[in-house]
């Protein structure tokens, strides 16, 4: 029976190294467990510990990467695949056994001072990127955590189930020789020994546990927009006409035979200056869906795309559970992306780590990782197309919308966003021709003229608060 003994200084070397590369997780770590929990001594602790665990953690995947190493595994790709599963099942039962034993500091020098139903661990890439796997999960788990208190428990319960997928996928039969040389091998820790490769048992309230921190990520939330009308629509017909064609396509979706007898453009990208009237037509997309899907009792859902979060991992656990959600949804989606520049940015503009991994995840659904039964149409927004990745913008149908050009048009802008004040008779207009030059001749955007209206109601408004009515 062999047995690999880890050295403490070994051990205490990788911890440090550990902490140093899971920086920018672990500062999210303490901002965000003890925000949640209003920053009380509690909060406190419990940040601590979650730091120190990561470092424990990393510590003996480490220490055991540099002993395999120097044992020379057999450098076929299965056996690598396999030494980074061990690793982490090593590291698991190591971390469970000081979490228990109160020894979670161990490792850590200080100066006084629903189980997701595949992990996803990298196995075919490199050691660091198996590592970084099993810790966005678990910054998922220590973020779901109910109460400071809970988080010793909710940890150990979280290694208990990755030690149980790792078990599964150890015993795959392309593991079977390397399964065999290491299933009784015994390694030893300062304050732990993993006695072999044992068959964990899962218990129903670990099952739980993952199954909240899975649902920490947020999901799609269904909005509602102010309606807007086709003869609100001034100009940009070009962008009317993609509308009304690819909006009924997608309400073909049928939810019984779970596909789409059309094929259609999914990916509209409206681009255009300020004031062109992007998000107007986007909205109009939407108050065509919603009322269409209406009249033939159509369960629609319209959602935004919003990933953004305050956590390192977070924006690309989001977009993954998002676009699951619509992937796996049985109904229409109708989903919307507002200006898009600012969240899938090109990767030359230096931006870096997690947008990258948005791009390739958005690629991913595109290009059939995700499954695409026709029921979802994806509108964005964008003022600068060529900020956003070159592989992102050519899986859309881009149009760019030129708002409001003549004078007639410009002028029928003025009128639409003055009709009220005009009905009531407190707008009073008598040379619509003059104006109508006027707009052309200082070349106003439909955003200009649309502020030249609410400038007047509300000097309307102001006269009006001050007049008596004693």
């Amino acid at each position: 029976m062999k047995t690999i003994t880890l050295d403490d200084k070994l051990l205490e070397a990788m911890a440090s190294i550990t902490k140093e590369d899971m920086k920018p997780l672990i500062s999210n770590i303490e901002i965000n467990l003890t925000e949640k929990f209003n920053r009380t001594a509690a909060s406190f602790e419990a940040s601590d510990l979650a730091k120190k665990t990561i470092s424990v953690y990393g510590g003996i995947y480490n220490s055991l990467r540099t002993v395999l190493s120097n044992k020379k595994l057999n450098p076929a790709i299965e056996a690598n695949d396999f030494s980074r599963l061990y690793m982490n099942y090593i590291a698991s039962e190591g971390t469970i056994q000081l979490l228990k034993n109160g020894s979670e500091t161990t490792l850590t020098r200080t100066n006084n001072q629903r189980r997701p139903v595949n992990f996803n661990i990298q196995t075919n890439k490199t050691d660091q990127a198996a590592l970084n796997d099993v810790m966005k999960h678990f910054y998922s788990t220590v973020l779901a955590v109910n109460s400071p208190e809970n988080l010793k428990n909710n940890m150990t319960s979280y290694f208990e189930l990755l030690k149980s997928y790792i078990v599964e996928k150890m015993k795959l039969e392309s593991y079977k020789n390397c399964f065999d040389s290491f299933k009784d091998t015994i390694v030893i820790g300062k304050n732990f020994k993993v006695e072999g490769i044992k068959n964990p048992i899962i218990k129903q309230k670990e099952q739980t546990l993952l199954n909240e921190a899975n649902q920490y990520s947020k999901g799609l939330e269904e909005f509602i927009v102010k309606p807007v009308s086709r003869e609100e629509i001034i100009g940009n017909q070009s962008g009317i006409d993609i509308i009304e064609t690819e909006i009924p396509c997608l309400l073909h979706y049928d939810s019984i035979e779970k596909k789409n007898l059309f094929e259609f453009q999914q990916y509209i990208l409206f681009a255009g200056n300020k004031g062109t009237g992007k998000t107007m037509m986007a909205r109009y997309g939407i108050t065509l869906a919603k009322d269409m899907a209406e009249k033939v009792d159509i369960s629609l859902a319209v959602v935004k795309l919003d990933f953004e979060d305050r956590w390192q991992y977070g924006p690309l656990e989001n977009l993954r559970k998002q676009l699951k959600e619509i992937s796996q949804g049985n109904r229409p989606y109708l989903v919307f992306i507002d200006e898009m520049d600012t969240k899938i940015p090109t990767r030359s503009n230096g931006e870096n780590g997690y947008r990258k991994d948005i791009i390739g995840e958005f690629l991913r659904f595109r290009g059939g990782d995700y499954i695409n039964n026709g029921n979802y149409l994806i509108i964005g927004t964008t003022n600068e197309p060529n900020k956003i990745d070159q592989a992102i913008t050519s899986v859309f149908q881009i149009e760019e919308l030129q708002g409001p050009k003549t004078k007639e048009e410009k002028t029928k802008v003025l009128y639409n966003n003055l009709k009220e004040g005009i009905n009531q008779g407190y707008v009073q207009i008598s040379d619509w021709k003059n104006i109508g030059e006027a707009l052309e001749e200082y070349n106003l955007t439909g955003v200009n003229i649309v502020n030249i209206a609410r400038n007047s109601k509300q000097k309307f408004r102001a006269i009006a608060s001050k007049i008596s009515f004693s």
